[in-house]
């Protein structure tokens, strides 16, 4: 899963977009940029299933809701912060505490079934068995 958008950084988002069949099961778009990303997207065949979240509190909910075992859940926005944050830190550091507390609980309760790894500061959440 991938969780991409913020401010436009005034680039082409269709080299991206054709990347995005093979290797994303779920597009979660935030940010001014989402419509953008949303055209070229739809554009590719195969595209993967689309959800637009009003921040990246949402679409990490979202994430947390669709993820099974052995998905990734990535932040790579391909935009700026700017639109809802002061800079690319201070959001990174927002998907830390979305995520942290989720990971706690994986953890915590389902450690004997899964093993459950995380990277705060490439911004990847990951299951896996």
């Amino acid at each position: 899963m991938l969780i991409a958008g913020g401010r436009d950084k005034r680039v082409p988002f269709d080299e991206m977009a054709r990347l995005l069949p093979d290797r994303v099961k779920v597009l979660l778009l935030i940010g001014e940029a989402a419509s953008q990303i949303e055209i070229e997207a739809r554009k590719v065949p195969n595209c993967p299933h689309i959800i637009r979240c009003e921040g990246l509190a949402e679409a990490v909910e979202q994430a947390h809701k669709l993820a099974v075992p052995g998905d990734t859940v990535l932040l790579s926005p391909a935009c700026t912060a700017f639109d809802q944050y002061r800079n690319f830190e201070e959001r990174g550091h927002h998907f830390v505490e979305l995520v942290k507390p989720i990971y706690i609980s994986a953890y915590m309760f389902v450690r004997p079934k899964f093993n459950t790894t995380i990277d705060f500061h490439g911004g990847v959440f990951a299951n896996t068995h």
